[in-house]
C-alpha cells in the first residue's frame, strides 16, 4: 500500500471519528423555554366555633412558580432530549349539617395546574405516561399543541407514543376542582381528589445515519482480515 494511500485512509478515519461524535452530540431534540406550576387553594366554614377561634375560611392563590426539579415534579432539557415529570393533587370536599343537629358548612377545593412550554427544531419521538389512581383522574386531561397545529392526540387511560413535528409547543393540565363545587352541594356529605400521578413526557433526538457511515469508514480503516494458514 502506497504512502498516499495510507495518508487518504488515515484522513478518512479521523473525519469518520468526528461524523459520529458530532452525530452523537448533536442538537437536543427539544429546547425548555418554560415551566410553572400555579394553583387556588378555598374553604368556607359556617357554624359555631368555639370562643377564640379563628374562622378556617381562605382564599388564596399560588404561582406561576418555576418547577422546582425534584423527584415529584421537573422539567429539563439537554442534549439527551426533553423530560418533564408531573405530580400533583387536587381535592374536593363538601360537609353539610342541618337541625335539629348543630348547623354548620364545611367545604372546600383545591385547583393545580402546570404549564411547559419548549421549542422542537426537527421531528422527534415522544412519549407519554400516566398512572391513573382513581376514576375520577379523567375528569383532567393534560393537551400538548404546537401553535398552528392541532393538539396531539393524547391516550386518556394509557401511553402514547409518536413523532412531534418542528414547533413551538404547549403542554399543560389543569386540576379544576372548584368548577365541580356546584354539582355536589345538595349532598350532605362528599369528598374526592383528582391525580396527575406519574405523568411524564419525554422527547428524544431522532436517530441520524451519520454513525453509520462513520462506521462503514472505520471498516476501511482496519483493512482486510488476514486468512489463517
Amino acid at each position: 500500500m502506497s504512502m498516499r494511500l495510507r495518508m487518504a485512509i488515515a484522513l478518512a478515519c479521523v473525519t469518520a471519528l468526528l461524523l459520529t461524535a458530532s452525530a452523537r452530540t448533536a442538537g437536543a431534540a427539544a429546547t425548555l423555554r418554560s415551566a410553572d406550576l400555579s394553583g387556588e387553594d378555598w374553604s368556607l366554614y359556617q357554624g359555631h366555633l368555639p370562643p377564640g377561634t379563628p374562622n378556617p375560611s381562605h382564599h388564596t392563590f399560588f404561582g406561576p412558580n418555576p418547577f422546582p426539579n425534584d423527584d415529584r415534579n421537573s422539567a429539563t432539557s439537554g442534549p439527551d432530549g426533553l423530560r418533564v415529570v408531573v405530580n400533583l393533587h387536587g381535592q374536593l370536599s363538601h360537609d353539610q349539617v342541618g337541625p335539629p343537629l348543630q348547623p354548620f358548612l364545611s367545604e372546600g377545593y383545591t385547583n393545580q395546574r402546570f404549564r411547559v412550554v419548549f421549542d422542537v427544531e426537527e421531528p422527534s419521538p415522544f412519549s407519554y405516561h400516566r398512572t391513573y389512581v382513581s376514576a375520577a383522574d379523567a375528569v383532567a386531561q393534560p393537551t400538548l399543541q404546537a401553535e398552528g397545529l392541532p393538539p396531539v392526540t393524547l391516550n386518556p387511560t394509557g401511553d402514547t407514543t409518536g413523532t412531534l413535528p418542528a414547533g413551538r409547543y404547549t403542554f399543560t393540565g389543569f386540576i379544576d376542582e372548584g368548577s365541580r363545587l356546584p354539582n355536589i352541594q345538595f349532598l350532605p356529605f362528599y369528598a374526592e381528589s383528582i391525580n396527575f400521578q406519574d405523568l411524564t413526557l419525554t422527547v428524544v433526538p431522532e436517530p441520524v445515519a451519520l454513525p453509520m457511515i462513520g462506521l462503514g469508514v472505520l471498516s476501511l480503516c482496519r483493512g482486510p482480515r488476514r486468512r489463517a494458514h
